[in-house]
């Protein structure tokens, strides 16, 4: 049995914190990359909401692989977790130093983290040799 914290049968907590942690880190790489980007070249207010959203479901999708791969079950539980806990966290952390977004963008903003979160689940779940 691998070891890991366990709320259910097969949710492994550990996996879905890895992957939280690598999504997070990915965020942060993403955010200092717009940052660039946007005093290299001035963007409007809906160029940068789309780039964030982008960033936020590949941070999901990379953070959904690695649970997965880390878990070896239950890829889309495991990347869904991960993917929602990930923009769980970056509400969190967002709350704190600016205006929580309006229900539609939560809603939104966890609908692409839990998908994005979930596809990378299933491919880190179905990819090749563990």
């Amino acid at each position: 049995m691998k070891s890991g914290i366990r709320f259910s049968p097969g949710l492994n907590m550990r996996a879905v914190g890895t992957g939280m942690v690598w999504g997070l880190a990915l965020m942060l790489g993403t955010a200092i990359l717009q940052s660039v980007l946007a005093a290299m070249a001035p963007l409007n207010e809906g160029t940068l909401g789309l780039l964030s959203l982008a960033y936020r479901g590949l941070a999901a999708l990379v953070g959904g692989y690695v649970a997965a791969r880390k878990a070896s079950s239950w890829g889309w539980v495991h990347g869904a977790t991960a993917g929602t806990a990930l923009v769980l966290s970056l509400f969190a952390v967002s709350g704190v130093w600016w205006a929580l977004p309006t229900l539609a963008d939560f809603l939104k903003i966890m609908g692409v983290g839990s998908l994005m979160g979930s596809l990378g689940g299933v491919v880190g779940i179905n990819s090749g040799n563990r």
